[in-house]
């Protein structure tokens, strides 16, 4: 898979989530949860997203991790 499960991503559509499973041959297509909404606030519950299903969205880039203790991508999040 291109995105690791664990992996954080932002999508075109500005939001982040969490890889939780991979897209077999489509690599990259993984399923997401998408934890993070276009202005990176935390969303009260995450949605899953299978991207194979939603053509029009697509990972732009991997977003690095928090430092050690932090739940999300963000610092103070």
């Amino acid at each position: 898979s291109l995105y690791p499960i664990g992996s954080w991503v932002e999508l075109n559509s500005g939001e982040v989530a969490r890889v939780i499973a991979s897209g077999g041959e489509a690599f990259d297509r993984p399923t997401l949860n998408v934890l993070f909404d276009r202005a990176k606030r935390p969303l009260r519950e995450g949605q899953v997203v299978d991207l194979r299903s939603k053509p029009h969205l697509k990972v732009v880039r991997i977003v690095q991790t928090a430092p050690q203790g932090q739940e999300g991508p963000f610092p103070g999040f």
